[in-house]
């Protein structure tokens, strides 16, 4: 167990599982090199304003998969403290290129961009904040509760007082379970606890209603290319896996209250996407509770002080399904308590924040007991 001198704010585990980012109350960013546990962590981002030790609202990245060495966009959103809300009704992002030293053992960040935007939003979910290449996304629900609108903003060109930026207007509410995410940076992806809808993205326009104002006027309700009613229904909170895509293929995973599905998306509009099953319930999902959904490994965390590990394959297609293995055990009270939890699947690294100032590393495996049935079988779900 980790424990800061601060607040944790936000975290984040690089793929890879390596390194692992924590944002701390005050403004400071430091960095653990969990390959070796050892070394002592460095301060990536320290502030330099006031306004860099307001809130830590975020904290999101986009990783260059191609470059060595490592380098990715790091995102941090500010916001005002709870007593400065109503005199600074907006958030700052500021944006970093971090990247690892040549000998492999350091990173370090240089700033890139800042602006301000409105920060009057609702918190919806945890994906209602994305970023991907020179695009950053967010859902809000602010001129009514019945609809729901997505602004897209190309951060590299944005500024405090011109926002490079489009809105995709959506005629459905945003509930608690809420996910959006952009594929290939120019179509954004968004799900409710129903369906799943896929847009263009509109091409970005010059506006300059920056800062703590809203929108005065907003485009007709975007029509979707591809609906699809999700497998069960009742999409988890955070139960959606980061997105692979390989040229015009993309693959992800999502977890509803009936199974874990496997989404095929193709980046040609005339072809519908397709869910393939890779877990299926034997009894639908009743408790609220949170999962940490991988392409294969997902973590299930109920409500009654137990969690559930998955493992599965997915290659594409239902055939070539394996029969999942399913590890369950029962929670202490402490390690319960849980305000955040993310996976690398490549280390099977689990990293679970604690209320507070501390946090646990640990591993899929080595964590969770297999349950077995008495043929000596591994269990299916119908205890879960």
């Amino acid at each position: 167990m980790v424990i800061y001198q601060y607040q944790i704010q936000a975290m984040a585990l690089l793929p890879g599982g390596r390194w692992l980012l924590t944002a701390l109350k005050g403004g400071h960013v430091v960095v653990a090199d969990l390959d070796h546990p050892d070394t002592p962590q460095h301060n990536l981002i320290s502030p330099q304003e006031e306004s860099d030790r307001w809130t830590i609202l975020g904290m999101l990245h986009s990783v260059y998969q191609y470059e060595r060495p490592l380098s990715f966009t790091l995102a941090l959103l500010h916001g005002p403290r709870e007593d400065e809300v109503a005199e600074f009704p907006c958030r700052q992002m500021r944006v970093w290129r971090v990247t690892l030293s040549e000998d492999g053992t350091l990173l370090s960040a240089l700033p890139i961009n800042s602006f301000w935007t409105n920060g009057t939003y609702e918190t919806l979910a945890l994906r209602e904040e994305v970023i991907s290449g020179d695009l950053y996304a967010r859902a809000a629900s602010y001129l009514s509760p019945k609809e729901t609108l997505v602004e897209v903003f190309d951060w590299r060109r944005s500024s405090c007082d011109l926002h490079q930026k489009t809105i995709l207007r959506l005629p459905f509410p945003s509930p608690t379970d809420f996910g959006i995410e952009i594929l290939w940076e120019k179509r954004i992806l968004v799900l409710n606890d129903k369906c799943l809808w896929i847009y263009d993205i509109p091409d970005l326009q010059p506006d300059t209603q920056c800062s703590q104002r809203l929108p005065e006027i907003v485009p007709p309700a975007q029509v979707p290319i591809h609906v699809l009613t999700l497998p069960g229904g009742g999409f988890r909170f955070s139960g959606l896996s980061p997105i692979k895509t390989n040229g015009p293929q993309a693959q992800l995973a999502l977890c509803t209250g009936s199974g874990v599905y496997g989404l095929n998306i193709d980046d040609d509009n005339d072809c519908s996407p397709s869910f393939t099953t890779l877990v299926r319930f034997g009894s639908r999902l009743k408790q609220k509770g949170d999962a940490c959904v991988g392409l294969r490994k997902t973590l299930i965390y109920h409500g009654n002080y137990s969690a559930s590990a998955i493992s599965y394959s997915f290659i594409g297609t239902s055939s070539g399904i394996a029969r999942p293995v399913v590890k369950r055990r029962k929670l202490t009270e402490a390690r319960n308590m849980f305000a955040r939890v993310i996976m690398d699947e490549a280390t099977a690294r689990v990293v679970q924040q604690q209320l507070g100032r501390s946090l646990s590393v640990m591993y899929f495996g080595s964590y969770y007991r297999a349950t077995e049935t008495p043929d000596g079988q591994r269990s299916a779900l119908t205890h879960m």
